[in-house]
């Protein structure tokens, strides 16, 4: 969980291990057990659309969220 706690917080490693109250070096651990096992599942669970489908994605968030500088591909 804290390697979860550090990604999802957005903050610095020292901030973490200072709020768990866990050593740096678990932390750091932690963080790169995390991030492997991501890595691992990547392929699984991340997308990258083909370029069609980026220029409807595009329009979408423009339309929908007034999303200004959006790129069509």
């Amino acid at each position: 969980m804290v390697g979860f706690k550090f990604l999802a917080s957005g903050s610095f490693q020292q901030v973490v291990d200072y709020t768990i109250k866990v050593h740096r070096r678990t932390v750091s651990r932690a963080i790169t057990r995390v991030t492997r096992a991501i890595l691992k599942l990547r392929k699984e669970f991340v997308y990258w659309p083909i370029p069609e489908e980026c220029t409807v994605i595009a329009l979408e968030t423009y339309e929908q969220n007034d999303f200004p500088y959006v790129e069509r591909v």
